[in-house]
């Protein structure tokens, strides 16, 4: 098995085109080793990306529209994150699939795109971070990541003003050049 997080080896960054059609694409930019986003605008449910269970990660999910299915794929559970929210998930060691699913809307003739955007940290990104306190928020998804097993939900809510805006602002970066980033 592939780590899924050691994909970079001279650039500061790298930008690879999983998918693309004329109204569809799935983005994996790797900003270093340990930090992964995915992007992805999709018509149809398709699978995003498929990752066997070498890592442990935590994953902030955002769904601008539609929803992802995370699958378990050895325990054939699914957690799920619906349109218009945010949610933090961890991982340890577990192969899972990631789907959308676009967004039907009752008046829709079609099934409208589905906007979805996943940071996937590493457990050894976030141990550079832990503080050593009880409470302390790094500390306790690493704690959860380390100690756990599978696929788990530890948190959602719905999309705030400035998480779409960093999103975005992440994004839009991202499609000129990520020398800029640590400055932003």
């Amino acid at each position: 098995m592939e780590s899924f997080f050691f994909n970079i080896s001279e650039y500061n960054f790298q930008t690879q085109m999983l998918h693309e059609d004329t109204q569809e694409y799935i983005r994996r930019t790797d900003i270093s080793n340990g930090l992964v986003f995915v992007e992805a605008s999709l018509l149809r449910g398709q699978t995003i990306i498929r990752i066997d269970g070498l890592d442990r990660m935590v994953m902030a999910v955002v769904a601008f529209s539609g929803q992802l299915i995370v699958g378990n794929t050895h325990e054939d559970t699914s957690l799920r994150v619906d349109e218009g929210k945010i949610a933090i998930l961890h991982a340890a060691r577990q192969s899972m699939e990631l789907q959308a699913v676009p967004a039907q809307h009752a008046k829709a003739i079609a099934p409208k795109l589905s906007r979805i955007f996943i940071l996937f940290v590493s457990d050894f990104f976030l141990k550079r971070y832990r503080s050593d306190r009880a409470h302390d928020p790094i500390d306790y998804l690493y704690y959860r990541m380390r100690n756990g097993h599978g696929v788990h939900h530890v948190f959602s809510h719905p999309i705030d003003a400035l998480s779409r805006h960093l999103v975005e602002k992440l994004l839009k970066l991202q499609s000129r050049t990520m020398a800029g980033l640590r400055a932003e």
